[in-house]
Protein backbone atom coordinates (compact mmCIF):
# COMPACT_ATOMS: atom_id res chain seq x y z
CA UNK A 1 0.00 0.00 0.00
CA UNK A 2 2.48 2.19 0.37
CA UNK A 3 4.09 2.15 -2.71
CA UNK A 4 0.82 3.34 -4.67
CA UNK A 5 0.52 5.98 -2.23
CA UNK A 6 4.02 7.04 -2.82
CA UNK A 7 3.82 6.70 -6.91
CA UNK A 8 1.32 9.25 -7.16
CA UNK A 9 2.94 11.80 -4.36
CA UNK A 10 -0.23 11.22 -2.20
CA UNK A 11 -0.02 12.22 1.48
CA UNK A 12 -2.11 9.31 3.62
CA UNK A 13 -4.10 10.22 6.97
CA UNK A 14 -4.92 7.72 9.51
CA UNK A 15 -7.59 8.84 12.06
CA UNK A 16 -9.23 6.74 14.32
CA UNK A 17 -11.63 6.81 17.86
CA UNK A 18 -9.54 5.83 21.13
CA UNK A 19 -12.29 3.84 22.46
CA UNK A 20 -12.69 1.63 19.06
CA UNK A 21 -13.16 -1.78 20.90
CA UNK A 22 -13.22 -5.12 19.18
CA UNK A 23 -14.49 -5.96 15.74
CA UNK A 24 -15.49 -9.59 15.34
CA UNK A 25 -15.50 -9.99 11.64
CA UNK A 26 -13.58 -11.98 8.42
CA UNK A 27 -10.52 -10.74 8.22
CA UNK A 28 -9.83 -11.58 5.01
CA UNK A 29 -12.63 -9.81 3.61
CA UNK A 30 -12.20 -6.97 5.24
CA UNK A 31 -8.36 -6.59 4.20
CA UNK A 32 -9.34 -7.02 0.96
CA UNK A 33 -12.39 -4.17 1.09
CA UNK A 34 -10.07 -2.11 3.16
CA UNK A 35 -7.30 -2.35 0.22
CA UNK A 36 -9.78 -2.15 -3.13
CA UNK A 37 -10.77 1.31 -1.15
CA UNK A 38 -7.28 3.08 -0.20
CA UNK A 39 -5.84 1.60 -3.85
CA UNK A 40 -8.54 3.29 -5.62
CA UNK A 41 -8.21 6.71 -3.58
CA UNK A 42 -4.27 6.53 -4.22
CA UNK A 43 -4.84 5.99 -8.34
CA UNK A 44 -7.73 8.38 -8.46
CA UNK A 45 -5.49 11.06 -7.07
CA UNK A 46 -1.90 12.75 -7.44
CA UNK A 47 -0.69 15.30 -5.64
CA UNK A 48 -2.92 15.07 -2.98
CA UNK A 49 -4.33 13.51 0.19
CA UNK A 50 -6.38 9.87 1.11
CA UNK A 51 -7.72 9.79 4.12
CA UNK A 52 -8.76 6.63 6.52
CA UNK A 53 -10.94 7.33 9.53
CA UNK A 54 -12.49 4.99 11.54
CA UNK A 55 -14.94 5.25 14.41
CA UNK A 56 -17.62 3.04 16.51
CA UNK A 57 -21.59 4.47 16.50
CA UNK A 58 -23.61 2.86 18.79
CA UNK A 59 -27.23 2.75 18.25
CA UNK A 60 -29.62 1.70 20.45
CA UNK A 61 -32.25 1.15 17.73
CA UNK A 62 -30.90 -1.52 15.54
CA UNK A 63 -31.07 -4.62 17.09
CA UNK A 64 -28.93 -6.55 14.30
CA UNK A 65 -26.32 -4.77 16.13
CA UNK A 66 -26.52 -4.85 19.51
CA UNK A 67 -22.84 -3.37 20.59
CA UNK A 68 -23.00 -0.89 17.28
CA UNK A 69 -21.44 -0.27 13.76
CA UNK A 70 -17.87 0.48 13.22
CA UNK A 71 -17.36 3.13 10.01
CA UNK A 72 -14.58 3.41 7.50
CA UNK A 73 -14.10 5.80 5.91
CA UNK A 74 -11.75 6.49 2.61
CA UNK A 75 -12.06 10.25 1.30
CA UNK A 76 -9.62 11.00 -1.82
CA UNK A 77 -8.48 14.65 -3.40
CA UNK A 78 -8.58 13.51 -6.48
CA UNK A 79 -11.03 13.28 -9.52
CA UNK A 80 -14.23 12.91 -8.03
CA UNK A 81 -17.41 10.82 -9.96
CA UNK A 82 -20.15 12.15 -11.62
CA UNK A 83 -23.84 11.44 -10.43
CA UNK A 84 -23.70 9.00 -13.71
CA UNK A 85 -20.67 7.24 -12.64
CA UNK A 86 -21.45 7.11 -9.37
CA UNK A 87 -24.36 5.24 -10.43
CA UNK A 88 -22.84 1.81 -12.11
CA UNK A 89 -19.96 1.75 -9.32
CA UNK A 90 -20.82 -1.30 -7.96
CA UNK A 91 -21.38 -3.52 -11.17
CA UNK A 92 -19.00 -6.38 -11.92
CA UNK A 93 -16.86 -5.00 -15.07
CA UNK A 94 -17.82 -1.45 -14.41
CA UNK A 95 -15.84 2.03 -14.48
CA UNK A 96 -16.52 5.27 -14.13
CA UNK A 97 -15.69 5.46 -18.05
CA UNK A 98 -14.02 4.69 -21.22
CA UNK A 99 -11.64 7.07 -20.78
CA UNK A 100 -10.83 6.33 -16.92
CA UNK A 101 -10.29 2.68 -17.95
CA UNK A 102 -7.88 3.59 -20.05
CA UNK A 103 -6.11 6.40 -18.58
CA UNK A 104 -5.99 4.24 -14.96
CA UNK A 105 -6.55 0.42 -16.09
CA UNK A 106 -8.22 -2.05 -14.09
CA UNK A 107 -10.94 -4.69 -14.90
CA UNK A 108 -14.14 -3.08 -12.91
CA UNK A 109 -14.61 -5.88 -9.72
CA UNK A 110 -12.55 -4.46 -7.21
CA UNK A 111 -15.76 -2.39 -5.70
CA UNK A 112 -18.35 -5.14 -6.80
CA UNK A 113 -16.54 -7.19 -4.80
CA UNK A 114 -16.35 -4.98 -1.79
CA UNK A 115 -20.17 -4.01 -1.86
CA UNK A 116 -20.64 -8.15 -1.56
CA UNK A 117 -18.00 -9.10 1.18
CA UNK A 118 -19.97 -5.77 3.15
CA UNK A 119 -22.91 -7.39 2.55
CA UNK A 120 -22.21 -10.36 3.48
CA UNK A 121 -21.00 -9.42 6.61
CA UNK A 122 -23.95 -7.00 7.40
CA UNK A 123 -22.82 -3.67 6.53
CA UNK A 124 -22.72 -1.56 3.36
CA UNK A 125 -20.59 0.66 1.58
CA UNK A 126 -21.73 3.98 -0.08
CA UNK A 127 -20.18 6.33 -2.00
CA UNK A 128 -20.13 10.74 -2.44
CA UNK A 129 -18.26 12.29 -4.72
CA UNK A 130 -17.92 15.68 -6.99
CA UNK A 131 -15.89 15.76 -10.23
CA UNK A 132 -12.55 17.75 -9.39
CA UNK A 133 -13.29 17.50 -5.92
CA UNK A 134 -12.78 14.14 -5.09
CA UNK A 135 -14.44 10.94 -3.26
CA UNK A 136 -15.97 9.29 -0.11
CA UNK A 137 -16.55 5.75 0.04
CA UNK A 138 -17.75 4.64 3.46
CA UNK A 139 -18.34 1.22 4.98
CA UNK A 140 -20.92 0.56 7.95
CA UNK A 141 -20.49 -2.75 9.38
CA UNK A 142 -21.62 -4.11 12.87
CA UNK A 143 -19.28 -4.46 16.04
CA UNK A 144 -19.95 -8.46 15.94
CA UNK A 145 -20.40 -9.37 12.11
CA UNK A 146 -22.65 -12.35 10.80
CA UNK A 147 -20.66 -15.49 9.59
Amino acid sequence: MKIIIYKYANVLEVHFDEQLGMMYADQTRMRQVLLNLLSNASKFTTNGKVTLTVNREKDEFRPEAPLGMIIFTVTDTGIGMSQGQQQHLFQPFTQGDTSTTKKYGGTGLGLAISRHFCQMMGGEIIVKSQPGVGSTFTIRLPMTVQD
